[in-house]
């Protein structure tokens, strides 16, 4: 399988027990961290972890931004059904010059966002925005599906 120049994200907790899918994923990404309140319940998954913000996607997608590897970063809300594994491969190539990718419109999570949102989203963050308008002044682009 060819590995992205991305990182993915989980935010939020893991299922309990076995996870094929986000395993399955976890070789398609060049790096896979996961964000969330609780970071040793996945210690001995060999996961990068990365601690909140703020409880909120918003609060966990800006510090996923800010220490990833690579530049785009593919993230998905493990608290909402997750997307198809080619949904989320078509993000991580998605051809857009935008910001930030949205599966929908009207959702943060799933997306593909570049290291430069982080000022953006910080300040979104500081003002209380949690939903798409945290977006605003970003170039957008949405997945064709």
């Amino acid at each position: 399988m060819e590995q992205h120049c991305c990182t993915l994200a989980l935010l939020g907790r893991l299922p309990p027990g076995p996870a094929p899918e986000l395993e399955a994923l976890g070789s398609e990404f060049g790096e896979v961290l996961i964000c969330n309140d609780r970071p040793t319940e996945h210690l001995a998954l060999g996961l990068s972890i990365v601690a909140p913000l703020a409880a909120s996607s918003l609060g966990a997608l800006l510090p996923a931004i800010m220490v990833a590897r690579h530049d785009w970063v593919v993230a998905l809300d493990l608290g909402q059904p997750l997307p198809s594994t080619d949904n989320l491969i078509q993000l991580a190539v998605h051809p857009s010059a935008a910001d930030a990718v949205l599966l929908q419109a009207a959702h943060l999570l799933p997306g593909r966002y570049a290291r430069s949102c982080a000022p953006a989203l910080e300040r979104a963050l500081r003002s209380g925005c949690t939903g798409v308008e945290a977006l605003r002044g970003l170039r957008r682009g949405l997945l064709e599906e």
